[in-house]
């Protein structure tokens, strides 16, 4: 069912031609695929291209996928070593959700951090003029 049901999203995915996201499968192994997220506009991500591991489970979709950003971010939501912290992300998970759907919510969440968990949470909360200097900084580095 799974196979079944990753190929449908694929599919769906590759006809709605979406610019600001990709997702496609990692060296043919659908239950391995790599996103891409393009930064959004008027935030410190913007003009960056972020890719992300994404790891489906055998039994997807009853249980969530777990997704990595291979590119480096200084995000408040995202650890040192990639991981979403942030658990809103996937706490809510059902198997009415996607991967277009958790790609455009961590697309969101660039231009709307909800929570600070991640290597940016203290300058977010507490400095944000830095933050946004920083995000931009290893933006323009690690992201172009």
């Amino acid at each position: 069912m799974a196979t079944k049901r990753i190929n449908l999203e694929l599919q769906r995915l590759k006809n709605k031609n979406l610019t600001h996201i990709v997702y496609q499968p990692y060296e043919n192994n659908i239950f391995n695929c790599w996103g891409m997220i393009e930064g959004p506009e008027n935030t410190p991500y913007q003009g960056g291209i972020f890719y992300v591991l994404i790891k489906l489970p055998l039994d997807y979709p009853f249980k969530n996928p777990k997704i990595y950003f291979m590119t480096k971010i200084f995000h408040p939501a995202v650890s040192e070593s990639g991981k979403i912290c942030c658990n809103t992300v996937f706490d809510e998970w059902s198997p009415k959700n996607t991967i277009e759907y958790l790609l455009q919510l961590i697309w969101e969440h660039l231009k709307n951090p909800v929570c600070c968990c991640g290597v940016g949470a203290n300058l977010f909360k507490n400095d944000k003029n830095r933050f946004i200097q920083t995000a931009q900084q290893w933006t323009q580095y690690y992201a172009n």
